[in-house]
């Protein structure tokens, strides 16, 4: 190791000139001889400059991941396996060392361009000098102008905002600068060729800014040009088909990227055989450029949480350290409204300390409205400058967080006077600037109304939900102690309640009410899932009775695809997916027997065609443990899949297994369907 340090310390200069770390000196040797292979491989150099320009400087790791996943699959049938796993480790390994002295943890983005430098050093290992002169000349050009790659791309962001979209059209053009600023650097090995690589870049960009008509003559003009100085003839049918396709980004809108520039490199292939040497690999750097911008970044987000998580973190698959940081300060807060509260009711003696919590609770939250500035910052000048092109850019726009922890956007329409445009227009204005459907929420305007209108728009549902309950009581009882309820809590947001008081008759049924009415009340004042769970606890614990209650709670995001389930004590929670049985279950105890319960909470993502079940302990007692129980459930399910009959059945069946012991039993079934 100290051999590696003061070998590295000899690089000091090189390090002042070039801004690179010796580290990031040793992949970028291997990147950018990998970058030779172009001219013999065919392969596309545009991974290797991305990946300094974006991964190594540690902007849009996700991109430079993705590149080098792309480059190790193209270059590993080629290198040795011995000596490419010796370099491989070794760089992976101070890849580690570095990132672990700093952060802790390994970063993905890290160790795999290294990866990929290393793959590229076994390859041309035994090149000629020649080759790995023309490779250390490129890595000083990018050295020196990679730094400025990034800060160019993002001024680029910057003056995208104010200028009308279609979706996924912004990756387009930062693909074609990508592609340009390749060109004109990395002159060593494609300075011979600039005029072809200038006339298939005016085409592209002229086609895709003027569309396809534009490039489709354009791309004649070009390359009549082009044979008219000695190229092939067929170069005038291949840029102008190239500039027919880049054309149709313009009009082709979310999957404008993929088809044109597969076209355009597809024509190359097919028209230009006599100069695709050159021209294909100059395709294949934009079509490269295009699909690194355009990968789905839901998956790359998986990737990198799974592989730069620290190992002390705790581990979830849908929610985030600062999102659970901030709603336990939500619980910290409930927990402090509510002793305030019990504080003052004791007497003028305790109003000292009320008045103490009070001010502890407005500090937290102005601490929590300053850490949620910047990200809604963001989201106002989306939302404005998207406004601002369609004529609205005198509408003052807000955002917030709702209590479910989703972005909502209001706009103030001064004279809308309940005109159409003021609700359906901005809507779609709004929906184009999140990235997603979104609906008004709240606060629609009045016909007539002449003064400025306050529209609040939300996250549209994506799915709806069919609902079907089936109970029944005790026998010898005349009330179930089971209390279940279905409600709309916010928008997009469904809430389904199902609580059991402990024993059966009157006083299990009102105990088992008031949690559940309490549980939907403060959903739907907007309290987060696990303080509300604890406020009702502590309300209901300090009631001073012997009666519990259970606490099973299923919040639907319909916008957002995904349930947040909550469980005090209550049986399992079953999700049916195609053929499986899933089940969530957690052990805490029941509402009101301590003051300080902890609930079990989960987080998980559903489909279209899911079935939830939620039953009551008399149906779940009957089976010995979940597998059970779930099996038992898949079968009924694929016999009778429809919520009603198959409520009915599960209750039916229950009952026959449970004979003169049964409890009360409850069981509802949810399906998850598509919104027409």
């Amino acid at each position: 190791m100290q051999r590696i340090q003061s070998f590295a310390d000899r690089f000091r200069l090189q390090e002042i000139l070039t801004a690179v770390h010796p580290m990031d000196m040793a992949a970028l040797i291997g990147c950018f001889l990998a970058a030779r292979v172009t001219l013999v491989y065919g392969l596309s150099p545009v991974c290797p400059a991305l990946l300094y320009g974006f991964c190594l400087k540690k902007r849009w790791d996700w991109m430079g991941a993705i590149g080098s996943i792309l480059g190790g699959i193209l270059l590993c049938p080629s290198f040795p396996p011995v000596l490419g796993g010796v370099l491989t480790a070794w760089l992976a390994l101070q890849a580690l060392r570095l990132d672990w002295i700093q952060t802790n943890y390994a970063s993905l983005a890290r160790i795999l361009p290294l990866v990929f430098g290393a793959i590229a050093l076994v390859i041309f290992s035994d090149g000629t000098l020649y080759t790995i002169l023309l490779g250390i000349i490129d890595l000083m050009l990018i050295g020196v102008f990679g730094p400025i790659y990034g800060m160019a791309f993002g001024a680029l962001q910057k003056a995208l905002r104010r200028r009308r979209l279609y979706e996924g059209e912004q990756y387009c053009l930062m693909a074609l600068v990508c592609t340009s600023i390749l060109f004109l650097q990395n002159i060593t090995l494609l300075g011979v060729y600039l005029d072809r690589t200038a006339c298939c870049l005016m085409v592209l960009l002229l086609a895709y800014f003027r569309g396809p008509i534009a490039g489709g003559v354009v791309g004649i003009a070009f390359g009549g040009c082009a044979a008219m100085v000695g190229y092939s003839p067929l170069i005038i049918g291949g840029l102008a088909i190239c500039g027919l396709c880049a054309g149709m980004c313009r009009e082709m809108g979310k999957l404008s990227v993929v088809v044109g520039f597969s076209l355009s490199s597809a024509v190359f292939l097919l028209f230009v055989q006599d100069t695709g040497e050159i021209l294909l690999p100059i395709m294949e750097q934009t079509l490269a450029g295009a699909g690194l911008f355009l990968v789905p970044r839901q998956i790359v987000g998986v990737i990198s949480r799974v592989m730069d998580r620290p190992k002390d973190r705790e581990r979830h698959p849908t929610q985030s350290a600062s999102d659970e940081r901030g709603r336990r300060e939500i619980g910290n807060l409930a927990k402090a409204i509510f002793l305030g509260a019990k504080a003052m009711e004791k007497g003028n003696e305790s109003a000292q300390i009320a008045s103490q919590q009070m001010g502890a609770l407005a500090v937290s939250l102005n601490h929590m409205a300053m850490r949620e500035t910047i990200p809604l910052q963001n989201t106002i000048k989306r939302v404005e400058a998207e406004l601002a092109d369609g004529g609205y850019g005198d509408c003052p726009v807000s955002a917030a967080k709702d209590p479910f922890d989703r972005l909502t956007v209001t706009v103030t329409c001064r004279g809308c006077g309940g005109k159409r445009d003021c609700v359906k227009v901005i809507r779609r204005y709004i929906s184009r600037a999140m990235g997603q459907d979104y609906i008004l929420a709240q606060r629609p305007c009045r016909s007539g109304q002449q003064e400025s209108c306050v529209l609040q728009y939300a996250p549209g549902p994506r799915i709806a939900l069919e609902v079907s309950t089936a109970c029944s009581t005790k026998p010898g009882m005349r009330q179930s102690g089971d209390t279940f309820l279905i409600a709309d809590v916010g928008p997009a947001k469904t809430a389904a309640i199902l609580c059991d008081g402990m024993g059966s008759g009157k006083a299990a049924k009102e105990e088992s009410s008031t949690a559940a009415q309490l549980l939907l009340a403060f959903q739907r004042a907007g309290l987060g899932a696990k303080p509300m769970i604890k406020m009702v606890n502590s309300i209901m614990a300090s009631r001073n009775r012997d009666v519990f209650s259970t606490g099973d709670m299923v919040v639907f995001d319909l916008a957002g695809k995904s349930c947040e389930i909550i469980k005090m004590s209550a049986p399992a929670t079953f999700i049916l997916r195609q053929a499986h049985a899933h089940w969530i279950s957690g052990k805490s105890l029941p509402m009101g027997a301590v003051s300080k319960a902890t609930p079990f909470y989960a987080r998980r993502e559903v489909e279209v065609g899911d079935y939830v079940v939620m039953v009551s302990d008399g149906i779940s007692d009957c089976f010995t443990s979940n597998r059970e129980l779930g099996q038992w459930m898949l079968g009924i399910h694929q016999q009778d899949p429809s919520v009603d009959l198959m409520s009915q059945r599960i209750l039916k069946e229950a009952k026959s297994i449970a004979g003169h012991q049964a409890d009360d039993m409850t069981v509802a079934v949810i399906k998850v369907k598509s919104v027409v």
